[in-house]
């Protein structure tokens, strides 16, 4: 009998018990399943502490609390509410309300339309500007429609004058 052959089936020991510390072992980082966590940052000194990547509070949040808090927060966040209206690619624009809280509305597209006439007009643009890379990029920028042609600007311009006289 060989004395490996009793240690068959067994675990190895790699040293004595004194060598095995579990304090010196870390603590497994698991990762996290809620969707929350998209929006939150865990603070480097403090696990068990984490901050909003919008309005940069800063929250406890251990591994055993949940996230109850967190979201909780986010309805309440106006940053966050902010960056979600955002996201929607509609023709949507901020402004704030009577009570200083965000809101979101919608510019009607014959406002918008009127606006860049008048806009041309006042300022005697070019009806070719309506057509330009830059007044483009800029309804696009500001989520606006899509710039009219410069025959059409041509026709409401003209429809407008009429009107007013």
């Amino acid at each position: 009998m060989t004395p490996d052959s009793d240690q068959r089936g067994k675990r190895k020991q790699s040293g004595s018990a004194e060598d095995y510390n579990e304090s010196n072992r870390g603590k497994r980082v698991l990762p996290t399943r809620s969707d929350v966590w998209s929006h939150f940052k865990r603070l480097e000194d403090n696990r068990d502490k984490c901050m909003c990547i919008y309005c940069l509070k800063h929250f406890t949040c251990p591994t055993k609390s949940g996230t109850t808090n967190l979201r909780n927060h986010l309805q309440s966040c106006k940053q966050y509410k902010a960056w979600q209206d955002g996201q929607d690619h509609g023709k949507s624009q901020h402004g704030l309300n009577k009570e200083g809280g965000l809101k979101s509305f919608k510019v009607p597209e014959t406002v918008f339309r009127e606006a860049t006439n008048e806009m041309i007009v006042i300022s005697e643009l070019p009806l070719s500007f309506t057509e330009s890379v830059g007044w483009k990029h800029f309804c696009d920028k500001v989520n606006l429609y899509d710039p009219q042609s410069r025959k059409t600007v041509s026709r409401k311009i003209v429809e407008m004058y009429t009107k007013r006289k």
